[in-house]
């Protein structure tokens, strides 16, 4: 298996992706699978839920693609900018937060994903949700959740999965795609992180980079000679309300939810 071309992705090449899927709205529904089954989530309000997505300021860039893709499925984004913290100690870094309006398709969603258990709600992985997935939602997943060691080692974050769900999140890649991934335990928790080795992680990396190369925040993850930008969480002042076929501004977002009417490419399903 040689290494992936490095030759950029352009709009041609993913319109042609997208079509893979029919339509920009298919396209949405297998990103959004992918992207809860990472970094974001889905809370609900009432009758309908909200979808949540945040990332540090390194990753604005793949933060605002991934919501330029949901724009057709669940309209525009409200943003803000936080600063980060670990254990309650702020960090000096930024992240940007984008939140959806609230809609019934979105609480179709969280009902796959979400499950009281023992008086708390737990984010799960089944059968259900992983016959689903298509090449986009393991881009995806891998864009929030994964990294590439310089040896072509690729390593995922699954340790917020038990083991069982994460061993039939492995089952399913074999059976799909022929590419085998390995379960490691924490050696200091009861967790385990998914890998494989070189020649599984360089199939794993061909079915991923055509979704991910044009982001150029995400090429560390998708091939070894690129490094991550150091300044990775600096500030964006004004930056977030840029992109108006996006992002709403907060009056903006008052105004439609007191009024109970959506973006004009808001899409009800």
């Amino acid at each position: 298996m040689g290494i992936p071309s490095q030759a950029p992705i352009g709009e041609g090449v993913e319109s042609r992706l997208e079509m893979k899927e029919n339509s920009p709205v298919k396209f949405a529904r297998k990103l959004l699978l992918g992207t809860i089954m990472g970094d974001s989530g889905i809370e609900l309000r009432g009758h309908k839920a909200l979808l949540k997505m945040a990332h540090s300021n390194h990753q604005f860039d793949y933060l605002m693609w991934k919501a330029k893709k949901l724009v057709p499925l669940v309209g525009k984004f409200q943003a803000d900018e936080r600063e980060m913290e670990i254990s309650g100690a702020k960090t000096g870094g930024y992240r940007t937060q984008l939140r959806s309006l609230c809609s019934t398709y979105l609480k179709h969603i969280y009902n796959d994903f979400y499950f009281q258990r023992d008086g708390k709600v737990k984010k799960e992985i089944h059968s259900n949700v992983l016959n689903r997935l298509s090449p986009i939602s393991i881009a995806v997943w891998y864009g929030d959740d994964g990294n590439l060691h310089p040896d072509w080692i690729v390593r995922i974050s699954s340790n917020g999965y038990p083991k069982s769900e994460q061993e039939m999140i492995i089952d399913f890649i074999k059976r799909t795609y022929g590419i085998e991934l390995y379960l490691k335990q924490h050696h200091q928790h009861n967790s385990y992180w998914m890998f494989g080795n070189t020649k599984n992680s360089k199939m794993f990396i061909d079915v991923v980079k055509p979704y991910l190369w044009e982001i150029e925040c995400l090429r560390y993850k998708l091939d070894p000679s690129f490094r991550r930008n150091s300044n990775h969480s600096a500030r964006h002042p004004g930056k977030i309300f840029w992109d108006d076929d996006v992002l709403r501004t907060p009056w903006k977002r008052g105004e439609e939810v007191r009024n109970n009417f959506p973006p004009d490419n808001f899409i009800r399903l």
